[in-house]
């Protein structure tokens, strides 16, 4: 019997040890440096003639997004617009910068 419980303890721990591992990783993802979304936009920030940030509905999540300077996008971002209106989903790659997400690449969701 004392053996029974030896071992059961040493699985016990080993399941505790187990979650624990999958927690922290559930954490660190969730402040990921960079990624890829794809969703709807519901909100633009900015005029007609550009585009200071957006927010994308994606996964029941409302991500705010600021286009990098420097980025990749395949549309001109007042076009961001035409996507808000018609619903029509968008592909963002971003990256964390400075605590704000920042869209390096933008498409057209297939």
């Amino acid at each position: 019997m004392g053996r029974d419980r030896a071992v059961a303890r040493r699985i016990l721990i080993g399941v505790i040890a187990l979650a624990a591992a999958g927690l922290v990783f559930v954490a660190a993802s969730g402040d990921q440096a960079s990624g890829q979304i794809t969703g709807i936009v519901v909100s633009v920030d900015g005029d007609l003639t550009e585009v200071r940030s957006f927010e994308v509905l994606s996964n029941g999540d409302r991500i705010r997004l600021e286009p990098s300077a420097d980025g990749e996008f395949d549309f001109p971002l007042p076009h961001l617009r035409d996507h808000l209106r018609a619903g029509d989903p968008v592909a963002v790659e971003f990256e964390r910068v400075n605590g704000a997400l920042m869209a390096t690449r933008i498409s057209d969701a297939d």
